[in-house]
């Protein structure tokens, strides 16, 4: 069943992402943002809530979080982004193997490919500008949980385009993270990871990034509040554009659960102490039961320019 559910998954995203290739490279953006999207339900948080969420966004977000899980969850994500390519995202977590212990993995990548810096130097370019260097990510997440505290160890592989004196070059590296979970009482978790902390070979495909976040659970969990903070080094693009100061930001978002199987997401964030700032907002739904949960959400990056970053997605986790 595993099997069938990660072909579906993966032929869903590679459809999907062929469908609309024909419209993804024309739009314009500065900055992509795929390299930012954490997967699963984490694109209605604006990527944040990495205390509370337990899906296969936690693998980025704060792996600790994994073991916060009661079954195995195969989920699969697509995206169709303002800018740039569309992607998908595939995952699996597994907190059943044994007591206290999760494992998680999630991939990142899509089915168009970046026109080749040598051979259509002008078209990559143009559109390296607007779309992720990166070709696919893989992230691999451990977690052990302690009573009431938990500690994750995440690992990151990176593959794609880079510059070097001025000249783009293929890229792949390596890069280490981690987080921790603790519950201050039975309804207030908080957490803090940071998620590539010395891949400098691959800083502009993975940035270093730094969160923290505090979760409320309340009505036995029917309602839940988070405030996130996030500090993440600049990619390339950015750099480019006279952002050179770490972007940082704090995020507010909560849930709501209508009778166990209607849940509605909403965030809103802004950027603090940037040359750059920025106001973001995004949202959801999802019809959630015991067995799956199926998700639309949508993110605007840049509350000052309508087409700037939007980016819509598809989730489907599934419980075994």
């Amino acid at each position: 069943m595993l099997k069938q559910s990660a072909l579906a998954l993966w032929g869903l995203g590679a459809f999907y992402s062929n469908a609309l290739a024909a419209t993804s490279l024309t739009k314009k953006s500065p900055i992509p943002d795929g390299f930012e999207s954490v997967g699963g339900h984490g694109e209605a948080f604006s990527n944040s809530g990495m205390a509370a969420l337990t899906d296969i966004s936690a693998v980025r977000l704060n792996p600790a979080m994994m073991t916060a899980l009661t079954a195995y969850q195969v989920g699969g994500t697509v995206h169709w982004p303002s800018a740039g390519r569309n992607y998908y995202q595939l995952g699996v977590v597994d907190p059943t193997t044994s007591p206290g212990f999760a494992a998680g993995v999630m991939m990142t990548t899509s089915s168009e490919t970046l026109p080749h810096p040598e051979k259509d130097q002008k078209n990559f370019l143009e559109a390296v500008q607007f779309d992720d260097p990166a070709e696919r990510r893989f992230t691999i997440g451990l977690a052990q949980a302690f009573a009431k505290v938990s500690v994750g160890l995440s690992f990151i592989h990176a593959e794609g385009y880079d510059q070097n004196d001025g000249k783009w070059e293929k890229v792949s590296g390596n890069g280490l993270g981690g987080g921790v979970a603790a519950l201050l009482s039975t309804s207030i978790r908080v957490g803090a990871s940071v998620e590539n902390i010395n891949g400098e070979k691959i800083k502009n495909l993975a940035p270093k990034t730094i969160r923290y976040g505090i979760a409320g659970l309340w009505g036995e969990g029917a309602v839940t509040t988070q405030i996130d903070y996030k500090e993440r080094e600049r990619i390339q693009g950015e750099v480019l554009l006279g952002m050179t100061s770490k972007e940082r930001s704090v995020t507010g978002s909560a849930t709501a659960t209508v009778q166990n199987t209607l849940r509605l997401i909403v965030s809103y964030g802004q950027t603090i102490a940037s040359d750059a700032p920025i106001s973001f907002a995004a949202g959801g739904v999802a019809i959630v039961n015991n067995g799956f949960t199926l998700a639309y959400h949508s993110s605007r990056k840049d509350l000052t320019k309508s087409n700037l970053h939007q980016a819509v997605s598809l989730g489907l986790d599934v419980r075994m």
